[in-house]
């Protein structure tokens, strides 16, 4: 074995006097096969070239990057709306005004639209909003011709709601499944009152 006061190459006058190595600090004739054996221990530890398969899942970032750049998630401001007189009675309504105001694609990619409805009524009548949970007749329809009922529903989307004139309004939502992979913009349409919101892009719009 080789002792380290000889790998540092330092002369120990206790053993061998001044200036004269003692036996002890002769290297044994083995040692020079400990050379290459510590240069390969040392050449472990040096740092590794990166493999193969990270150089391929660097290369790719760039392809996952460029996906499909409609309907993901996120909140995306709207502010479209339809102007109508209600086709159900009573009519005691001068006119509502019904907005998307954002959509929000949820994580799932689920699309959750927040609406408003705004009444403006005549002098000292009321008029009741019925909830639209099972209304199908209000649905989405994309650019490809698909239609989309929505499953879910919140606000005075699912609420009777009276409103109390002269304006009165209130809030809701409509949730919706996945957009179909290749559409690009949505209509919402009340079929009971013959309106629709059009061209609602969940992505970015064409320079106009």
């Amino acid at each position: 074995m080789v002792r380290p006061f000889f790998s540092h190459g330092f002369l120990h006058p206790a053993r061998g006097g001044p200036g004269v190595p003692s036996a002890l600090d002769s290297p044994p004739a083995s040692a020079p096969t400990a050379v290459p054996t510590d240069t390969a221990v040392f050449a472990s530890v040096l740092p590794r070239a990166p493999s193969p398969t990270l150089a391929a899942s660097e290369t790719e970032m760039p392809t996952l990057a460029a996906t499909w750049p409609y309907n993901r998630p996120a909140r995306y401001y709207i502010y479209q709306c339809v102007s109508c007189l209600p086709s159900a009675p009573p009519m005691t309504i001068q006119r509502m005004t019904f907005c998307i105001t954002a959509v929000d694609v949820r994580g799932d990619l689920t699309m959750q639209f927040n609406v408003t409805w705004t009444a403006e009524l005549e002098e000292c009548k009321n008029y009741v909003l019925q909830p639209d949970l099972d209304n199908h007749r209000l649905y989405l329809e994309d650019d490809l011709e698909n239609a989309y009922r929505h499953t879910g529903s919140g606000g005075c989307a699912a609420e009777r709601k009276v409103f109390v004139p002269p304006t009165d309004d209130c809030t809701g939502w409509f949730l919706f499944p996945p957009a179909k992979s290749s559409a690009r913009a949505f209509r919402f349409i009340d079929s009971n009152n013959w309106v629709s919101v059009e061209n609602i892009v969940l992505g970015p719009r064409e320079p106009a």
